[in-house]
């Protein structure tokens, strides 16, 4: 069992090295992006509220539009690339599970390579951005973007075992992403500071990262619930991800 849970772990990250797309999407678009971002927008103070501290934050559109773009850009990536990997190991996953491959280390397997990484995306993210503006408390803006990378790459394995094809997987994806950061920018969004924000994927990533990077707002709990919501979708793929792999068994 451990030895296949290796194989599978390193299978995985071969196939994400492999995806040599995404690897330049990253290096180029991410930093691209940040500057666009940087140019668009001015020194002009803005406040916004912290709901999961109740407090009221002032800063400028500068780094709060880094923030936003940053959770933006890399759920994306992390999104497609998930998505990705998991249609085009299909025909592999199923003829390992046909010769004798356990399921259970097949999918723990993959979920530990898309873990580590959607923490390398994240410090790649944040690495980038301290270029730009430096966060008060780097380690906790890196939980929180690690916390939301990882929740859309359950989304995207969520995505990829329930849809019949790639195009329809990006367009769920990128309709999710675009309409879940946006709402927690209350640059673009004046309706940022309301209640339904909280039931969005990036809503504790995104309190995370502003706490940390605008001020002395640290609480680990929401570190932990943003998991939780990964936790949550994964277990959605995982269903999907045995199921698909018991069918092409009984066959």
């Amino acid at each position: 069992m451990t030895s296949q849970l290796a194989t599978a772990f390193r299978l995985s990250l071969v196939e994400l090295r492999n995806n040599r797309f995404a690897i330049l999407l990253l290096a180029l678009y991410l930093p691209a992006w940040y500057g666009i971002i940087y140019s668009l927008t001015d020194q002009a103070s803005i406040g916004f509220k912290l709901r999961a501290f109740d407090v009221f934050v002032a800063t400028s559109q500068h780094r709060l539009g880094l923030l936003t773009g940053m959770l933006n850009a890399t759920t994306l990536i992390m999104g497609f690339v998930a998505l990705s990997a998991v249609r085009r190991a299909a025909l592999v996953d199923q003829r390992l599970v046909l010769c004798g491959f356990s399921r259970g280390a097949l999918i723990f397997g993959r979920f530990a390579a898309f873990a580590l990484a959607s923490a390398l995306v994240a410090l790649y993210a944040v690495l980038v951005l301290w270029a730009f503006t430096p966060p008060q408390h780097p380690g906790v803006v890196l939980a929180g973007t690690f916390g939301a990378v990882l929740t859309y790459a359950a989304i995207g394995i969520l995505v990829g075992v329930v849809t019949r094809g790639d195009l329809e997987g990006f367009f769920i994806i990128i309709m999710l992403s675009l309409v879940d950061t946006f709402l927690q920018n209350p640059i673009g969004n004046p309706a940022a500071n309301r209640k339904v924000v909280e039931y969005f994927p990036s809503y504790l990533p995104m309190q995370i990262v502003a706490g940390g990077a605008l001020g002395d707002y640290v609480a680990w709990w929401q570190f932990w619930g943003s998991l939780a919501w990964a936790a949550a979708v994964g277990v959605l793929g995982l269903v999907g991800f045995w199921r698909r792999t018991q069918i092409a068994r009984r066959h």
